[in-house]
């Protein structure tokens, strides 16, 4: 968690100073090189709005922002009086803000009451404190370095300026800078206070446990939360793609505040779209092709409502081939503008992600393995990453235990699996011929089995080849169960 800097350090080489003295010089209030600089107003906004509301945030806010970090000014003065209030032992609320800024002469500077009130609507019910810190911090960190690159420029066109005098200016405010993005030393007292904290919130419904997709056996199995990643691998064929679409589509349906970054590069844009009004609609996507006469109007119109609630969800597809550094700087963008959101990201799939580097394969795989890593720890987001199995599982040798995927399965590296919270193996008994073939011949399973293709939930699909194997389990099946 990005919550504490180490402050001891800031205060003795007098950082704080500096940094203030620094953001006051030669940056224009609006405009750097014809561009507004880096800023993140709302989330500003917010984190003010979120201490009004809930005064004990402040705790987590205060070692990490100072009040310079903040872009707009009316919110550097406000969370300087904020700070005030903190620092002299008495409690905060909006109408002692409010007092404060009477005190300093700085409340019409801010707006008034009227700017102060409206901000308690931009507070959130879940506390983002490390996520917003994080946010407000980069967009100070980028206007710094604009900064520091314009002081360089002007000091590097006068003949006088000694090169090395130079370097070691630039040098020093980078590493001031620096000491402010130390996010990560938290002290154990600290750990457990907020583990405690985060416990308690989860009993008192404040924080939701986990993500649910409504199928309760595979929640019970996965829990699914926000800083998590989940590999999905499976040979070609075996609905690795409608499964995420499941998972994905029953947490728009069982839980609030979801959005979804989907990176396909497999699947155009429309057959991933067609694919999320098949489930809901029933209707296969051969038939949602099919030629003019072919759909019936009550198919017509609930293709129509289908469209109507995937309208409503928050979900971006892309369809071109993604670096893993593209793919990470636009998820993290993706997040930043809804740090409020619950925000997944699927990437269908590893293999391929393009190799642009001279990296061989296997120092590629642990490139890529570390990526994700990063992306979950900056975003807090839910990755999905769907991957394949090499040729070896299919096997004859492998059907003695239906084929079961294992880990030496998968392709190239095992460090995406190694660095993975969940990782899951889908194994399509129905599109095995010969296991089919077998069940059939079973002496004492006298069923027809059929996989029913009108059932387009994947998980529904796997449940119904079991059923029929279970119609009259013999001694070889007795312990299969679809509840399994």
């Amino acid at each position: 968690m990005r919550l504490k800097k180490i402050v001891h350090l800031i205060k003795s080489k007098n950082y704080m100073t500096k940094i203030k003295e620094n953001t006051k010089r030669n940056i224009p209030d609006k405009f750097v090189f014809g561009k507004v600089p880096p800023q993140a107003i709302d989330i500003e906004e917010s984190i003010i709005g979120n201490i009004i509301s809930y005064p004990e945030r402040i705790e987590k806010y205060k070692p990490i922002l100072i009040s310079e970090m903040f872009y707009k000014e009316a919110n550097q003065i406000i969370f300087k009086a904020i700070l005030s209030l903190y620092d002299n032992d008495s409690s905060i609320d909006l109408l002692l803000i409010i007092e404060e800024l009477k005190r300093t002469g700085e409340l019409k500077l801010v707006g008034g009451a009227y700017y102060l009130s409206q901000l308690t609507d931009k507070a959130s019910n879940f506390d983002h404190s490390d996520r917003y810190s994080l946010i407000v911090f980069e967009q100070f960190a980028k206007r710094e370095l604009i900064r520091i690159g314009s002081e360089l420029a002007n000091e590097s066109y006068k003949s006088n300026t000694d090169m090395f005098v130079l370097l070691d200016m630039v040098k020093d405010q980078i590493e001031d800078l620096e000491m402010f993005s130390n996010f990560n030393d938290t002290h154990s007292t600290e750990a457990v206070k907020n583990t405690l904290k985060m416990i308690d919130d989860r009993l008192n419904g404040y924080v939701i446990p986990f993500i649910k997709t409504g199928h309760d056996k595979l929640d019970e199995a996965f829990a699914f939360e926000e800083r998590s990643i989940t590999v999905i691998a499976a040979q070609k064929g075996h609905m690795k793609s409608k499964f995420i679409q499941d998972l994905t589509d029953g947490m728009f349906e069982n839980n609030k505040n979801i959005s979804l970054y989907h990176v396909n590069m497999e699947e155009s844009v429309a057959k991933v779209t067609r694919g999320r009004i098949s489930r809901i609609t029933g209707i296969d996507d051969r038939t949602l092709m099919s030629k003019k006469g072919k759909l019936t109007t009550d198919d017509m119109l609930a293709i129509e409502k289908a469209g109507e609630i995937i309208n409503k969800r928050d979900i971006i597809v892309k369809d071109t081939k993604m670096s893993i550094g593209k793919i990470k700087s636009s998820f993290k963008i993706f997040c930043n503008k809804r740090p409020d959101r619950i925000n997944i990201l699927i990437v269908d799939n590893l293999g391929l992600i393009p190799n642009e580097t001279r990296m061989g394969d296997v120092t590629f795989d642990d490139y890529i393995a570390s990526q994700f890593v990063d992306i979950r720890d900056i975003t807090n987001g839910i990755i999905f990453v769907i991957h394949h199995f090499v040729k070896s599982q299919m096997s004859k040798y492998n059907a003695i235990d239906g084929y079961r995927p294992r880990d030496e399965h998968m392709r190239g590296s095992s460090r995406i699996a190694d660095y993975a919270n969940n990782v899951m193996f889908l194994n399509s008994i129905g599109k095995w011929k010969d296991l089919v073939r077998d069940e059939m011949g079973k002496e004492n399973l006298n069923i027809e089995f059929t996989v029913d293709e009108s059932i387009q939930d994947p998980i529904k699909k796997i449940a119904n080849i079991f059923e029929q194997i279970n119609l009259k389990p013999d001694k070889y099946h007795k312990n299969y169960s679809v509840e399994e």
